[in-house]
């Protein structure tokens, strides 16, 4: 399903490269990253809680654990309700 806060192609083609890459090592990343960036501006946007994301969204846990390391590496400005 598609949101009005999904990224544009141009969008995405502008902040894919500020996304962290897999850690190496570990397992292989298994999360579309577009995704889950549609899924944090979607909670942003609609201030709903991360349990109450849609199911056609990754799962709420893997959405919340990006969220948090993208703050920490400082692109995420603010921490939604």
């Amino acid at each position: 399903m598609n949101y009005g806060t999904d990224l544009t192609d141009e969008q995405w083609r502008l902040i894919r490269s500020h996304i962290p890459r897999a850690k190496q090592g570990g397992r292989l990343r298994e999360a579309n990253m577009r995704r889950v960036v549609d899924a944090i501006m979607y909670v942003v946007t609609h201030g709903c809680k991360w349990r109450g994301l849609p199911t056609d969204f990754p799962p709420w846990r893997t959405v919340y654990g990006y969220f948090a390391d993208l703050q920490k590496a400082g692109a995420m400005a603010t921490h939604p309700l």
